[in-house]
């Protein structure tokens, strides 16, 4: 998939950082802060990404395109139209100045996402 530049960046972004907290019983904690939204692009993935493994916890739902500016990781969260996502891996694609997200819908993500 290609966007062609980022003039096609068209949808607003969420994006949710991990982060690991201990609580008081020092029991760690998974929680994802809003780290800020910014323009992208959700697309349907055309199975020429390169796939993570058979497992159905690995499958590839969307390719969510950002700019390479943006310090995305794996195990972060995403939001698009309502949708939550969970990036799995990132593709950069430098000579486009844009970076390719593997992404799977987080259905679970709903009780961890911090707003901010």
């Amino acid at each position: 998939m290609s966007v062609g530049g980022t003039g096609l960046l068209d949808q607003r972004v969420t994006l949710y950082a991990y982060a690991v907290t201990v609580d008081d019983t020092g029991v760690p904690v998974e929680r994802y802060p809003e780290w800020g939204t910014r323009w992208g692009r959700i697309e349907p993935p055309t199975g020429r990404e390169r796939t993570l493994g058979e497992r159905e916890a690995h499958q590839i739902d969307a390719v969510l395109v950002l700019r390479t500016e943006i310090p995305v990781l794996a195990r972060w969260l995403a939001e698009v139209g309502g949708v939550v996502y969970r990036v799995l891996a990132i593709l950069p694609r430098r000579m486009q100045g844009l970076q390719h997200l593997l992404v799977t819908t987080a259905d679970d993500a709903a009780e961890t996402v911090v707003e901010s």
